[in-house]
């Protein structure tokens, strides 16, 4: 018999508010080019309603019947993910050992490359033929990471980013070989 290493049920849950949210969310409505935030990408938390969104989101969690509860939380390693994932876990009752909390690089988000902290108005303003170009290609495939701007028609080939889409991670996300030994999951959730 082959050994499934598919889980049960996969929740896919999406950070909390992050600071980074309401910033891009008040320089939209203020109709500014840039967001107006001190922290890296990857260093910004949650906000306060983040905080409570995850919490909330623990208590269903903490809901469930006996064994239905993940028993491994993989996340992105950014600041608000890893929060999120933690505020979840420890609401529901999950973080004592009953729960492995991986950070995985691969569920990151996305890289914007020249575009970063600019809003859509920004982007027209500043970048329009890479405007129109998001605009034909659609927002979730469009990676302005993988667009030459000036230094390089290539992507940097160290740079992984660009191809590490994450439906590559559920194929093997549950194979940590000696890292971790938790047992096939029965239940996962995802915070990017």
């Amino acid at each position: 018999m082959i050994e499934q290493k598919w889980p049960h049920a996969l929740w896919i849950v999406r950070h909390g508010q992050s600071a980074g949210n309401v910033a891009r969310d008040a320089a939209e409505a203020a109709s500014l080019p840039l967001i107006d935030i001190v922290t890296r990408d990857v260093d910004t938390p949650l906000s306060q309603l983040g905080e409570r969104q995850s919490r909330a989101l623990g208590r269903w969690f903490e809901r469930l019947p006996r064994g239905e509860s993940p028993t491994v939380v993989l996340c992105s390693p950014y600041v608000r993910a890893i929060a999120t994932a933690r505020l979840i876990c420890t609401t529901a009752g999950i973080a004592n050992g009953e729960a492995a909390l991986v950070a995985d690089e691969r569920l990151r988000e996305k890289e914007f490359g020249i575009l970063d902290r600019y809003t859509r108005q920004g982007i027209v303003q500043k970048f329009p033929e890479l405007a129109a170009q998001r605009a034909l290609v659609g927002k979730f495939q469009w990676n302005p990471a993988l667009l030459g701007h000036g230094e390089s028609d290539r992507p940097d080939p160290a740079d992984s980013a660009p191809y590490n889409y994450k439906a590559r991670v559920i194929d093997n996300a549950f194979d940590w070989g000696d890292d971790i030994s938790p047992s096939v999951p029965e239940r996962a959730i995802h915070s990017t």
